[in-house]
Protein backbone atom coordinates (compact mmCIF):
# COMPACT_ATOMS: atom_id res chain seq x y z
CA UNK A 1 0.00 0.00 0.00
CA UNK A 2 3.61 2.48 0.25
CA UNK A 3 5.72 3.15 -2.00
CA UNK A 4 5.19 7.08 -2.41
CA UNK A 5 8.28 8.80 -3.93
CA UNK A 6 7.34 12.09 -2.23
CA UNK A 7 9.94 13.50 0.81
CA UNK A 8 8.22 15.14 3.72
CA UNK A 9 9.72 17.04 6.57
CA UNK A 10 8.67 15.67 9.69
CA UNK A 11 8.22 18.52 12.25
CA UNK A 12 5.62 18.77 14.58
CA UNK A 13 3.40 22.20 14.17
CA UNK A 14 3.46 24.00 17.83
CA UNK A 15 0.99 22.37 20.36
CA UNK A 16 1.50 18.99 18.98
CA UNK A 17 3.65 16.52 20.05
CA UNK A 18 6.71 15.65 18.50
CA UNK A 19 7.00 13.07 15.54
CA UNK A 20 8.42 10.29 17.77
CA UNK A 21 5.41 10.65 19.90
CA UNK A 22 2.82 10.82 17.13
CA UNK A 23 4.60 7.82 15.49
CA UNK A 24 4.49 5.67 19.01
CA UNK A 25 1.17 7.19 19.91
CA UNK A 26 -0.48 5.69 16.73
CA UNK A 27 1.36 2.63 17.25
CA UNK A 28 -1.02 2.25 20.24
CA UNK A 29 -3.86 2.85 18.26
CA UNK A 30 -2.81 0.25 16.12
CA UNK A 31 -1.73 -1.94 18.42
CA UNK A 32 -5.41 -2.11 20.61
CA UNK A 33 -9.01 -2.53 18.75
CA UNK A 34 -10.53 -0.88 21.78
CA UNK A 35 -8.37 2.31 21.08
CA UNK A 36 -9.37 2.14 17.04
CA UNK A 37 -13.10 1.62 18.26
CA UNK A 38 -12.78 4.68 21.02
CA UNK A 39 -11.20 6.89 18.24
CA UNK A 40 -14.08 5.96 16.01
CA UNK A 41 -16.48 6.72 18.53
CA UNK A 42 -14.59 10.41 19.41
CA UNK A 43 -14.10 11.28 15.90
CA UNK A 44 -16.44 9.09 13.57
CA UNK A 45 -14.69 8.81 10.49
CA UNK A 46 -16.44 7.18 7.92
CA UNK A 47 -13.33 4.71 6.42
CA UNK A 48 -11.36 4.93 10.03
CA UNK A 49 -9.97 1.10 8.48
CA UNK A 50 -8.37 2.90 5.57
CA UNK A 51 -7.24 6.23 7.63
CA UNK A 52 -5.37 3.75 10.13
CA UNK A 53 -3.26 2.61 6.95
CA UNK A 54 -2.87 6.01 5.80
CA UNK A 55 -1.95 8.00 9.16
CA UNK A 56 1.15 5.78 9.25
CA UNK A 57 1.79 5.50 5.44
CA UNK A 58 1.12 9.21 4.08
CA UNK A 59 1.59 10.79 7.42
CA UNK A 60 4.68 9.41 9.69
CA UNK A 61 6.33 7.03 7.51
CA UNK A 62 8.21 9.77 6.20
CA UNK A 63 9.38 10.71 9.86
CA UNK A 64 11.65 6.89 10.16
CA UNK A 65 14.78 9.14 10.17
CA UNK A 66 17.87 9.22 12.88
CA UNK A 67 16.70 12.82 13.65
CA UNK A 68 14.07 10.54 15.91
CA UNK A 69 14.84 7.05 15.86
CA UNK A 70 17.71 4.99 16.30
CA UNK A 71 18.88 2.60 13.66
CA UNK A 72 17.37 -0.11 15.79
CA UNK A 73 14.15 1.27 16.00
CA UNK A 74 14.25 2.64 12.15
CA UNK A 75 14.63 -1.04 11.61
CA UNK A 76 11.94 -1.88 13.71
CA UNK A 77 9.31 0.49 12.59
CA UNK A 78 10.03 -0.45 8.64
CA UNK A 79 9.70 -3.91 9.57
CA UNK A 80 6.23 -3.21 11.11
CA UNK A 81 5.55 -1.24 7.90
CA UNK A 82 6.24 -3.84 5.85
CA UNK A 83 3.64 -6.41 8.00
CA UNK A 84 0.83 -3.63 7.17
CA UNK A 85 1.68 -3.21 3.66
CA UNK A 86 0.80 -7.03 3.68
CA UNK A 87 -1.92 -6.75 5.61
CA UNK A 88 -3.34 -3.72 3.05
CA UNK A 89 -2.49 -5.73 0.53
CA UNK A 90 -4.96 -8.57 1.25
CA UNK A 91 -7.45 -6.45 2.24
CA UNK A 92 -7.37 -4.41 -0.93
CA UNK A 93 -8.62 -0.79 -1.50
CA UNK A 94 -11.32 -1.10 0.70
CA UNK A 95 -10.63 -2.18 4.09
CA UNK A 96 -13.83 -3.79 6.01
CA UNK A 97 -15.70 -1.09 8.27
CA UNK A 98 -13.58 -1.11 11.68
CA UNK A 99 -16.00 -2.99 14.01
CA UNK A 100 -15.48 -5.92 11.10
CA UNK A 101 -12.09 -5.03 10.70
CA UNK A 102 -10.80 -5.61 14.80
CA UNK A 103 -12.27 -9.07 14.16
CA UNK A 104 -10.69 -10.44 11.63
CA UNK A 105 -7.82 -12.59 12.21
CA UNK A 106 -4.84 -11.41 10.25
CA UNK A 107 -5.81 -7.32 11.44
CA UNK A 108 -5.91 -9.32 15.22
CA UNK A 109 -2.14 -10.35 14.83
CA UNK A 110 -1.25 -7.21 13.09
CA UNK A 111 -2.50 -5.06 16.73
CA UNK A 112 -0.40 -7.52 18.43
CA UNK A 113 2.73 -6.67 15.96
CA UNK A 114 1.80 -2.94 16.65
CA UNK A 115 1.89 -3.57 20.55
CA UNK A 116 5.17 -5.59 19.86
CA UNK A 117 6.96 -2.95 18.09
CA UNK A 118 5.56 -0.01 20.37
CA UNK A 119 7.07 -1.53 23.67
CA UNK A 120 10.49 -2.59 21.43
CA UNK A 121 11.36 0.97 20.13
CA UNK A 122 9.96 2.33 24.15
CA UNK A 123 12.67 -0.35 25.27
CA UNK A 124 15.56 0.96 22.62
CA UNK A 125 14.49 4.39 23.44
CA UNK A 126 15.04 3.85 26.74
CA UNK A 127 17.89 1.59 27.01
CA UNK A 128 19.67 4.44 25.24
CA UNK A 129 18.86 6.90 27.80
CA UNK A 130 20.20 4.98 30.20
CA UNK A 131 16.62 3.39 31.53
CA UNK A 132 15.05 6.48 31.39
CA UNK A 133 11.42 6.48 30.59
CA UNK A 134 10.30 7.51 26.68
CA UNK A 135 8.47 10.78 27.18
CA UNK A 136 8.21 10.80 23.61
CA UNK A 137 4.41 9.02 23.78
CA UNK A 138 3.22 11.96 26.37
Amino acid sequence: MSGYATRQVCTAPPGEAPPRAQVLRWLEVLGSAEAQLAYHRAAPVAELSAELFGVWLDDLEHCFTEEHFSAEELERLRWFTRQLDVVGDALGQCPPPIEELVARPEWQRLMALAAETAAAVRGVGAAARGGAPDRAAG
